[in-house]
């Protein structure tokens, strides 16, 4: 599958990714460092939160 997009870092070197190899090796661990680091911050600011407003809601069983 051919390059579907670039992305260039601070170093000015230039990637070459596909929307799949993006998503998975760029998009997806971005978001969960972010959410990871907001969660921290507001923890260490005494925001009472816990575990499950991290994960969220159980998943039920399906039948």
């Amino acid at each position: 599958m051919p390059p579907t997009g670039t992305s260039h870092s601070r170093s000015g070197a230039t990637r070459l990714f596909t929307g799949k190899s993006l998503i998975l090796t760029f998009s997806v661990p971005q978001f969960f460092f972010h959410v990871a680091t907001a969660y921290d911050i507001l923890r260490h600011a005494g925001v009472d939160l816990a575990k499950k407003d991290f994960l969220g809601p159980p998943r039920q069983p399906q039948d």
